[in-house]
């Protein structure tokens, strides 16, 4: 039997209302040197004979647990039955739009250092569409991993060579954030980038796996700062529980609406935020000026979300910090590229 040149993982649970529509957008894929693996992963609905009708295409392998056993792991043994020198990940109730595989195939072949890419998404709601766009080159994706998942996980194709060597799978340590944990790994072994493309349509359903992260809130806080903490340390900043705590609430803007400034002082986040960039200085971990880049996003995203709790002072301190020209520039050339180079 011939080897294919990739290998596409769809892990299945109770996903029978978007299953053939998600199936269909690969199989229609310009490229077309690919292993479909289908995991149900014990499905209680139709999913099964869903699966069952697509198994007369010689590309597609259905694989059944026999009972539920979670994501992580039926990621990890979707990772075992792969064939292919690449992996490529999809999501039962997604769509993969055309070109993804031939883009990144292609890339991969021409970039033999870069072990991951991914791309941007469209993400829908019914009938609301969105836009969101991730870090293009490694060094983005290094600075963006001090804070937040740098990829979109249903965009993303591997190198399954690199896996083996490295002994890198999914963890139940990290469960809801498996991925941005098996990420923050790997970019510190390889690099790693996003493509300039929107590859998937993701559907946004909350019952999904990014809605049920939320519920607990400090089994989240403890897990996401343990996967930030590889890249700090490797940036040399090993944080104080308080640090942990404000370096969290800086990662998303839900969190940054809810920081108060009497816990934490402006100036202590700045300081903070400075001290990022001192020790960057230090260690070359990623190129400054992403870095900057990122960091000043942070900093305009605390004066625009907490204008209104803040006082005079702490109004005129903000806008005087080189941080937030730093990140004014920087949303302005993310607008710049997403404009001119994505489609």
């Amino acid at each position: 039997m011939q080897v294919p040149e990739l290998s596409v993982v769809i892990p299945v649970y109770n996903a029978g209302k978007y299953l053939e529509v998600a199936i269909s957008s690969i199989l229609t894929q310009s490229f077309q040197d690919f292993e479909l693996l289908i995991i149900n992963d014990g499905s209680t609905d139709n999913s099964q004979d869903i699966i069952d009708r697509f198994l007369v295409n010689s590309k597609v392998r259905g694989i059944n647990n026999g009972k539920n056993l979670g994501l992580i792991a039926t990621l990890n043994i979707g990772i075992g039955h792969a064939r292919g020198r690449f992996i490529a990940r999809m999501d039962a109730d997604d769509i993969c739009l055309p070109g993804r595989f031939t883009k990144q195939v292609a890339f991969m072949k021409e970039n033999k250092d870069v072990a991951l890419t991914g791309g941007s998404v469209i993400c829908f709601f019914g009938d609301y569409d969105l836009n969101q766009y991730f870090p293009l080159n490694p060094d983005a994706v290094k600075a963006e991993a001090l804070f937040n998942c740098p990829f979109s996980h249903p965009t993303v194709m591997i190198r399954r060579g690199f896996l083996l060597k490295h002994n890198l799978r999914y963890e139940e340590a990290f469960k809801y954030a498996e991925d941005y944990a098996l990420w923050q790994k790997t970019i510190q072994k390889a690099k790693a980038c996003n493509l300039p493309y929107f590859f998937v349509k993701y559907r946004v359903l909350p019952t999904g796996q990014t809605g049920r992260a939320g519920r607990d809130e400090h089994e989240r806080f403890t897990i996401i700062s343990s996967i930030q903490q590889i890249g700090l340390e490797k940036l040399g900043v090993v944080n104080s529980e308080q640090e942990k705590k404000l370096h969290y609430l800086l990662s998303l803007s839900d969190r940054l609406a809810t920081i108060s400034f009497s816990e934490f002082p402006v100036r202590t986040i700045y300081r903070y935020l400075n001290k990022l960039l001192e020790k960057n200085a230090l260690t070359g971990y990623c190129d400054p000026r992403e870095l900057e880049m990122i960091l000043g996003k942070i900093w305009v995203k605390i004066f625009l979300i907490n204008r209104q709790k803040l006082n005079w002072g702490e109004y005129v301190y903000i806008l005087r910090r080189s941080l937030f020209l730093w990140g004014t520039a920087g949303l302005i050339r993310m607008r710049f590229i997403f404009l001119t180079r994505f489609n």
